[in-house]
């Protein structure tokens, strides 16, 4: 079997090796052209222009044998496409390869088009985007801003109305306001402007040092102008000359209502002064507008009198009665209560805003009827409690002989006084000890009934008031270098005991001090300078102490109370306050 199976292997390899190769008739005289031209020549007769001119690819002529022969044997002919096509496919193939800078530089311009391509698509891809979010957006912000203009156009016509409002003495003309000192945002339409409105009638000639009366109507013709701050009261300093007797007014500062069925606002009344010898509506203005643009207050600031024409007191004379510079806060606060709904304000809702003087005005009112106006009292500085010069009799002696005037009946150095121009009065009262004109604790509306040894009496319950108060180190201190000093003459030098002494002499006409009863220690003490000690210690007797006197009373009666103490120097009530501090107790306490 495997000799008959070699025999055919062998018989079959014969055969193959005696078979004529095949070939094509086309092939030679192809070739033989292509050779001749040195080039490759397609099937239909057009040089190809892929090959390279006067070479040819060997393969092409390269011949082979059969897998039974011992050398390799050439391949089988092709035919003239199948040469073609391989010689064009070979010879293009270095094309593809590096072939110098020209290749290089095509390879980088392909990569910048590629960067420009893609660069061009992101934007195309942004652009596309901001197309769609401009079409969903216009349609709203085109609603939205058509309902703002017709909020605008409905507010526009409530506002006209909105600058005359019916008060119990007339219609009060207001104006928008167009400045803005406090945020730079007091532009035009933000709030409006009450300025010098009357509450009471001018305390001159026979009014004056008396308790002021009310304006019942507004004067020729039942409306007020209030397009302008009142004139300051008079007073010792540089606004004297600016000032005039006819100056009890108020000024409020308001919010629009665009919508009369927004609540009613939260109403701040506040007062200010400097040690109950100056005060000015405009000295604090910054802040009130501040008030009502942040904390949607509206805000209402009365003047009243200061110094020698508020406190002046004469002697067994109920014409010239004492402590009318507290009988006007008290009309004006009556009356903003009266009128706070004409304001869009909440008369159930006033809070008392007290500044150093105010806080002494605003504080005394915790002792009267008059406390059922307000819901909520923040105080900074002087209290009710706080120990101020007894000068009854001496101011009305001192006043008599510098004017002039007899003083030997009732009554005949008050007629003599209303007689004279204020401003010789003002002038004479600066040539006395600071502070010869202060408010008399012993005296309507306070008396010497409402206190004790411990603390002030109130006369009715504070359930569910709220009262913030506080000092300042710094301010306390300024009695002592601005009055104190000055006034009695004190020096480093000085021992305490003399000093002491001198301070005392500056409350009260009569000192009686006995350091004979003391240790042989503390009169040592006594007799070393300790201006800095005694300066510390008359800080917190008319200051500090006082107040928080007035905070304990207020407790016993029931109210909520939050106290502080300050030892840097205060803008306003700041750092200890800000606006927005202010504003939140004022609203929710």
């Amino acid at each position: 079997m495997e000799r008959m199976t070699r025999k055919r292997a062998l018989k079959k390899k014969r055969k193959s090796s005696t078979q004529p190769p095949r070939s094509s008739g086309l092939a030679s005289p192809i070739a033989a052209k292509m050779k001749a031209a040195g080039g490759a020549l397609s099937p239909f007769r057009v040089f190809s222009p892929v090959l390279p001119t006067g070479s040819a690819d060997p393969s092409l002529l390269a011949t082979g044998s059969g897998r039974g022969s011992p050398s390799r044997q050439p391949p089988p002919k092709k035919d003239a496409f199948e040469e073609w096509y391989e010689a064009a496919h070979k010879m293009s193939t270095p094309r593809m390869q590096d072939s110098g800078p020209v290749h290089r530089k095509r390879e980088s311009i392909g990569y910048l088009r590629g960067f420009l391509l893609g660069v061009g698509a992101f934007f195309s891809i942004v652009l596309f985007a901001s197309l769609i979010a401009i079409a969903y957006w216009y349609p709203l912000k085109r609603d939205r801003d058509r309902d703002d203009v017709t909020l605008t156009a409905a507010c526009a016509t409530v506002r006209l109305q909105q600058l005359e409002v019916v008060t119990t003495s007339g219609v009060a003309i207001g104006k928008p306001a167009t400045t803005g000192n406090a945020s730079g945002n007091g532009t035009q339409g933000v709030m409006r402007h009450f300025f010098g409105i009357p509450y009471a009638h001018s305390p001159t000639g026979a009014r004056r040092f008396a308790v002021p009366v009310a304006v019942r109507n507004f004067e020729p013709n039942g409306s007020w102008q209030a397009m302008a701050h009142g004139p300051p009261c008079p007073q010792v300093g540089p606004l004297l000359e600016s000032s005039k007797e006819d100056c009890l007014t108020i000024s409020v500062w308001a919010p629009y209502i665009c919508n009369d069925s927004e609540p009613l606002k939260t109403v701040v009344v506040a007062v200010t002064g400097d040690w109950l010898q100056n005060e000015d509506v405009r000295q604090y203005e910054d802040v009130w507008q501040e008030l009502v643009l942040r904390g949607d207050l509206i805000v209402a600031v009365p003047n009243y009198r200061p110094g020698v024409l508020g406190f002046y007191a004469g002697v067994d004379d109920s014409s010239a009665p004492g402590n009318v510079g507290m009988y006007d806060v008290y009309l004006a606060v009556a009356w903003i209560h009266n009128n706070a709904a004409a304001f869009h304000g909440d008369a159930n809702s006033m809070v008392a805003l007290g500044h150093n003087s105010g806080s002494f005005m605003l504080s005394s009112i915790l002792f009267t009827n008059h406390s059922r106006y307000f819901k909520r009292y923040l105080l900074h500085g002087l209290s009710v409690t706080t120990v101020l010069p007894r000068n009854e009799e001496s101011g009305a002696s001192l006043l008599s002989n510098a004017m002039h005037c007899p003083n030997t009946v009732p009554n005949e150095l008050t007629r003599c006084l209303r007689l004279r121009n204020f401003t010789e009065i003002v002038d004479k009262s600066q040539t006395f000890l600071p502070l010869r004109f202060v408010p008399s604790r012993y005296r309507k509306p306070l008396s010497a009934e409402l206190y004790t040894d411990d603390m002030p009496v109130m006369l009715r319950n504070l359930t569910n008031v709220d009262i913030l108060c506080g000092s300042s180190i710094i301010e306390g201190n300024e009695l002592f270098d601005k009055y104190v000093i000055p006034g009695m003459k004190l020096n480093d030098n000085m021992s305490t005991a003399q000093a002491f002494t001198l301070t005392g002499k500056f409350f009260t006409d009569t000192v009686t001090l006995d350091f004979e009863t003391l240790s042989e220690v503390t009169k040592a003490f006594l007799r070393q300078p300790q201006f800095n000690g005694l300066r510390s210690m008359l800080t917190d007797i008319v200051t500090t102490c006082p107040m928080h006197s007035l905070a304990k009373a207020a407790v016993r009666k029931g109210a909520r109370v939050y106290r502080y103490a300050s030892a840097g120097a205060l803008k306003f009530l700041e750092p200890v306050l800000t606006v927005d501090d202010i504003a939140q107790f004022s609203r929710k306490g």
